[in-house]
């Protein structure tokens, strides 16, 4: 018998309750540890307000990716190159297909 577990689905009462540093845990424990400048001032409150807007208007939620995508890029630029930032068009759908499986796991109920 195959033991396939689905994830738990993230509701909207857990996510008020996140801090800063709880929402940034939980992003990295999903597998964004490599996308955590894009989500530096994020908290649960707008982490959920995120996956309302993908529920409710993709293309919108898909264009505040990219805005925030290119934003992070461009201050990589403009910084020093100490830190390595993903870049690539590869990198950039790892981070949508995380961020769409944690949506389509958001009930706001």
């Amino acid at each position: 018998m195959d033991n396939v577990s689905t994830p738990m689905p993230i509701t909207s009462t857990t996510l008020e309750k996140m801090t800063p540093k709880e929402t940034h845990n939980f992003l990295i424990e999903n597998g964004l540890e490599n996308f955590l400048p894009m989500f530096i001032d994020m908290d649960g409150i707008k982490l959920m307000k995120l996956f309302e807007i993908k529920n409710k208007a993709p293309q919108f939620y898909y264009m505040l990716i990219k805005d925030k995508w290119d934003q992070m890029n461009q201050e990589a630029k403009d910084q020093s190159h100490s830190r390595k930032l993903p870049t690539s068009m590869a990198q950039f759908l790892q981070l949508t297909v995380i961020l769409d499986k944690l949506a389509d796991r958001f009930s706001s109920k």
